[in-house]
């Protein structure tokens, strides 16, 4: 079993972390002759009309076929867990239950996880709902406002956190296999030099360092993508199929990158929403 670490205990409890490949080969057609149907690749298909699938990437990778297999359990997992913390979120927005509270349950579940035996597969998938749940809860106070702002930032958000973590997880595969675990020391330094100047920041409430907490928070966890899915490579490789967990460490990622991408968002609109209040007393 995973042991816990300072980015996934703070991640947990809802509160901010200021804290080669094989090659492949083309298939070769023949050039369309002049005033033929012909596309602008020269006969060649693009990857829109050939189509996309994850066994495109893993074809790339010298990932074997049981490490393949683990890995769509992971994602399933992940999926999963993304609709109860979306189901979670919106309870928010309903009830108003998320806070401390549900920033503890998150906690709590997510060691209650940590001891269940491996072979309790129910309780333990029933158990990582409950963690996306709790989480969704726990950041719905945050989408609640930026939804009463503008609607379109949780929008915005959602499909760039979509995009950088399909885009870094396909890169983590398709890269030789554990070239980027060097960074789980650099992360890591990260992350305890934002803990440390966060604890210093409760005393100075400077703005400046949130908002440096916001990009570097950011650049962190993009790379904790990378990190992390190389991670579960290599220890599926080894013989640790503990996909339940797995899971969570990438849903960590993508949420964490989701709330900073919301906030950047977030005060970018009410900058520019006091510019424009600004220049309306200019002109009276």
């Amino acid at each position: 079993m995973n042991n816990f670490n300072l980015r996934d205990l703070r991640a947990a409890a809802g509160a901010p972390t200021n804290g080669s490949g094989a090659g492949y080969s083309y298939h070769q057609e023949s050039k369309p002759s002049q005033g033929s149907g012909g596309n602008m690749f020269g006969g060649r298909k693009s990857v829109f009309e050939r189509g996309f699938n994850m066994d495109s990437i893993f074809r790339m990778t010298d990932i074997n076929a049981d490490v393949q297999s683990h890995l769509v359990k992971v994602y399933t997992a992940l999926c999963m867990t993304l609709l109860a913390a979306t189901l979670g979120a919106y309870v928010h927005i309903q009830t108003n239950i998320g806070g401390m509270l549900t920033g503890i349950a998150t906690m709590g579940v997510m060691m209650l996880l940590r001891q269940t035996p491996q072979n309790e597969h129910q309780k333990r998938m029933g158990l990582l709902a409950a963690f996306g749940f709790f989480k969704g809860a726990s950041i719905g106070p945050i989408i609640d406002h930026a939804m009463r702002v503008d609607p379109m930032i949780i929008f915005t958000a959602f499909l760039g956190t979509t995009m950088i973590f399909a885009c870094f997880t396909a890169a983590a595969l398709v890269a030789k296999r554990r070239s980027y675990m060097y960074l789980g020391g650099v992360l890591g330094s990260m992350m305890s030099f934002m803990f440390l100047t966060s604890l210093i920041n409760m005393f100075f409430h400077s703005s400046g360092m949130n908002m440096l907490h916001l990009y570097m928070g950011l650049f962190i966890f993009v790379g904790y993508v990378l990190f992390d899915t190389q991670m579960i490579v290599e220890k599926a490789a080894n013989g640790d199929k503990d996909h339940v967990w797995h899971a969570i460490e990438l849903f960590i990622d993508f949420v964490e990158i989701f709330y900073r991408l919301v906030m950047i968002l977030l005060r970018n609109q009410q900058n520019k929403g006091r510019s424009k209040e600004d220049d309306r007393r200019r002109r009276r």
